[in-house]
C-alpha cells in the first residue's frame, strides 16, 4: 500500500512540474519567437535589395509591436529576459520602432527603420 503512495505522489508531482515549465517556461518563450518571426516576415520585402514600392500593413506592424512589447513586460519569464539582454537583442525599442515604422511614408526611411528592428531583434 505504502509502495502505491509513493508511486502516485512521484507521478502526480512530476506531472505537476512538467505543466509548470511546459505552462510557464516553454510556451511563452514560444509564443516570442513566434511573434519574432512574424516582425522578420513582414520586414523581409523592406530588407531585400528591391525594397521600393513596398508598403507593409501599419495595423499589423502596430500588432506585432504591442505583440513584442506584451510578450518581454508581461509573458515570458526572468531568465528569458536576462538572456535576450546577455544577447543584445531589444524587444521594447524594436517594438517602439515597429510603431514608427507603421506610420513612416519615406521608402528610404521606412528601409532605415526596418535595418535597425532587424538589428535590435537580431534578425539576420
Amino acid at each position: 500500500m505504502i509502495e502505491l503512495f509513493i508511486a502516485t505522489s512521484v507521478s502526480f508531482f512530476i506531472g505537476a512540474m512538467g505543466y509548470m515549465i511546459t505552462y510557464y517556461w516553454i510556451r511563452p518563450w514560444r509564443a516570442y519567437r513566434r511573434v519574432k518571426k512574424q516582425a522578420a516576415h513582414f520586414l523581409s520585402p523592406l530588407l531585400s535589395s528591391s525594397a521600393d514600392n513596398v508598403r507593409p500593413d501599419g495595423k499589423t506592424l502596430r500588432q506585432i509591436a504591442s505583440d513584442l512589447s506584451d510578450m518581454y513586460h508581461d509573458k515570458i519569464p526572468l531568465w528569458y529576459r536576462l538572456n535576450l539582454v546577455r544577447r543584445g537583442e531589444d524587444p521594447v525599442e524594436a517594438a517602439k520602432r515597429l510603431s514608427a515604422l507603421a506610420n513612416t511614408r519615406n521608402p528610404d526611411q521606412m528601409v532605415a527603420t526596418a535595418r535597425e528592428i532587424a538589428h535590435l531583434l537580431k534578425l539576420r
